[in-house]
């Protein structure tokens, strides 16, 4: 065939389209062939010596001062159905026929399209996080705040998992682009993660609709995905662990496997919050072997403010006898490493090992015939701390040795000789075990109510962290709690030791 003959019209044959005919038409071994549908002029098939099979239409548009003859194709005959494909004929038609360019309109839409592409919810998101870390040069967002936005964020890239499970509750957003992503996706989200953890929902929801209102900013989207999206409120909980349920989880503890059962027993001793505790490093302690106090950092610390914590005896066994995990720099490491880089993480998900704790209390209740333990989480622990010493009787007792204890180790360090009369005055020194809430709000790390007892005249001279009155209450606490654990002896015949060796 020459080429002259290669460059000759198409042949073209008019009949009825149906959704079976289009995928029976002939094609010819040399040239393209177009079927045009009898239904609708200017419509059809086009087959060619392939047979690859693509709707088109065929109209003059006007373009350059006069009409002309376009066609276009409008998609493959595999992936567009025939109804849609008269629909695109129709709007392709309609817009020659009001005097505009579709081919023109089109291109432009074409544009937008790999322009939205490239605005991926993984793109866009990597951006947000960047910005949110400088501005300026300068830290924009604290350190502790951006990387729950990126670990948020990240997870719904990458698509949620729960742990342990290897198949997601949605399908990953990472690829999809920002505009593509609706209402109708972000409830299927939210929803599938309420069912299980309606806090991580209620934060989930919150880190988006922060992440959707700037890309409405960058011009990104028009219209914030998040917006009616309903969840579940997280109120403030006031759950305070009674003395009896408190022996109860003592005694339960090491039903969870190590190190969630020391991390849970630090947890409480402290009263610090649960992520600053999951991931202590050694390099946070005074000492390794024999620490006596935690420094957590400001990047990792709720106010953004360094804060130094006074470790119980009871607390420093338990640290010193965690193993030191080769490459990892943290107390309490996780048993499974990272899958894209290999590293071990600090302790995380809580849900399951926490789980085995409530399954052990629950049992030990029905045997005794009580009803099963009412719910409670781990930072109900810090709420229990402040509620006890603050107003608990039987801890008192603990508050006041403690305060004694430290003024006999002064008098003894300067060599006064300690005789009875003495002890009796250090008694009354001892005052009644009463802890100020001031010290109880420095031991929490909340700097409100350190700020409100430097009121005044007096707050400009008073600079104090009260970090001796705080090592009192901690140390009192941990021993009264030690002293909720010893009844056991009695009851399961042996004692269960708060820093017994795991």
């Amino acid at each position: 065939m020459t080429l002259a003959e290669r460059k000759k019209p198409a042949a073209a044959t008019r009949q009825r389209l149906t959704t079976l005919s289009v995928k029976t038409l002939r094609k010819h071994p040399d040239r393209v062939v177009h079927y045009w549908d009898k239904a609708l002029p200017c419509f059809g098939v086009a087959v060619t010596p392939n047979d690859a099979r693509s709707y088109v239409v065929l109209t003059r548009v006007l373009r350059d001062g006069g009409k002309k003859t376009v066609r276009k194709a409008l998609g493959s005959v595999e992936d567009l159905d025939l109804a849609d494909a008269r629909e695109r004929a129709r709007a392709w038609l309609r817009l020659a026929h009001e005097g505009q360019d579709p081919v023109a309109i089109h291109e432009a839409g074409q544009e937008e399209k790999v322009e939205a592409s490239k605005a991926t919810f993984e793109a866009m998101y990597k951006i947000f996080i960047a910005r949110g870390r400088k501005r300026n040069g300068k830290a924009k967002l604290r350190e502790r705040v951006v990387e729950e936005y990126k670990r948020t964020l990240k997870r719904v890239s990458e698509g949620w998992h729960l742990v342990g499970e290897d198949k997601p509750l949605v399908p990953a957003w990472g690829r999809l682009p920002v505009s593509q992503i609706t209402k109708a996706r972000v409830t299927a989200l939210i929803d599938a993660i309420e069912k299980t953890h309606p806090a991580a929902a209620f934060h989930a929801k919150a880190v988006l609709a922060t992440f959707f209102s700037w890309c409405i900013r960058k011009d990104v989207i028009e219209h914030n995905p998040c917006d009616g999206v309903e969840v579940v409120s997280i109120e403030s909980r006031d759950r305070v662990l009674s003395p009896a349920e408190l022996t109860d989880l003592l005694a339960g503890i090491d039903a969870a496997p190590q190190p969630f059962a020391d991390f849970v027993r630090v947890l409480l001793l402290t009263a610090q919050r649960r992520n600053e505790v999951a991931g202590m490093s050694w390099s946070e302690l005074d000492s390794p072997s024999n620490p006596t106090t935690w420094t957590l950092p400001g990047a990792r610390a709720k106010n953004g403010q360094p804060h130094v914590v006074p470790l119980s005896r009871a607390a420093a066994a338990i640290i010193a006898r965690q193993p030191r995990i080769e490459g990892s720099p943290f107390v309490f490491t996780a048993t499974r490493r990272r899958k894209k880089t290999g590293s071990l993480p600090h302790l995380g998900g809580f849900n399951k090992p926490k789980d085995k704790i409530e399954k052990a209390i629950n049992q030990m209740r029905a045997e005794r015939g009580d009803t099963p333990m009412a719910r409670w989480v781990l930072h109900d622990f810090r709420r229990c701390f402040v509620t006890h010493v603050g107003e608990l009787e039987d801890i008192r007792p603990y508050v006041r040795a403690q305060r004694a204890e430290g003024i006999l180790a002064g008098l003894a360090r300067n060599g006064v000789e300690v005789t009875p009369a003495i002890r009796s005055m250090v008694a009354l020194q001892a005052g009644d075990g009463a802890i100020a809430p001031h010290v109880l709000d420095a031991v929490l790390n909340h700097k409100e109510g350190v700020s409100g007892a430097r009121a005044g005249v007096a707050g400009t001279y008073n600079r104090s962290s009260y970090s001796a009155d705080a090592r009192v209450a901690l140390q009192a606490w941990a021993d009264w709690i030690e002293s909720l654990a010893k009844p056991a002896a009695t009851t399961h015949d042996k004692v269960v030791r708060l820093h017994a060796a795991g």
